[in-house]
């Protein structure tokens, strides 16, 4: 089924003004890579890097029992704090986040014209993919009067990373993914402010 754009008024209108706000997930780094992804298959990934096997045992089947957002938080919580433990956390972000790169150039293309349309990039990912493939920089949270100072300009020269990032190169991490990240992101008032405005 097809839309005629001149019935989308409101899209009509955001695209006149230049108001375009992508946000994108899990699936825009699987496509880009041509890897399975999403943040189940990250949590067991990590859970994998845990030494003590009755904990990682533990935490999988409690991850394949019950897939609620509040188990997998606080199932996430756990795998960070076990491979933080045993001095495996950064070698699992390192394998889930850094070492697959772009893979679909026509993908990477498309997004390029997005951009070029004036549209902003904004993600949950903790990866750096949308930068690679669209050819721009990395802003988080963590950088609330950058984002600001992006947006009140009508520029569109970053990803917005509303839930953190993790570049071992630059020696980042600010991802939230536990339920004390999550709690402080959400008591964090800069942070709220560019994630409503956007």
């Amino acid at each position: 089924m097809k839309t005629n754009l001149e019935d989308c008024t409101g899209l009509l209108e955001a695209i006149k003004k230049d108001k375009l706000v992508f946000m994108f997930g899990s699936g825009m780094s699987a496509a880009l890579t041509h890897q399975p992804g999403g943040w189940i298959r990250w949590i067991l990934d990590g859970a994998e890097y845990i030494d003590d096997e009755t904990v990682r045992n533990r935490i999988i089947e409690s991850i394949r029992s019950d897939t609620s957002a509040e188990n997998l938080i606080r199932m996430v919580g756990q795998v960070i704090s076990e491979t933080k433990r045993s001095n495996t956390y950064d070698v699992w972000m390192n394998q889930s986040l850094e070492t697959h790169g772009v893979e679909d150039a026509l993908l990477s293309k498309a997004l390029k014209l997005l951009i070029a349309s004036k549209a902003v990039f904004l993600t949950t990912n903790y990866d750096l993919l949308l930068e690679q493939a669209a050819d721009l920089q990395t802003l988080s949270y963590t950088e609330p009067d950058e984002c600001f100072r992006m947006l009140e300009q009508n520029h569109n020269h970053a990803v917005i990373h509303i839930h953190g990032v993790y570049d071992s190169e630059n020696n980042i991490d600010s991802i939230i993914a536990d339920e004390d990240q999550y709690r402080a992101i959400i008591s964090d008032d800069a942070a709220q402010f560019i994630q409503n405005l956007l």
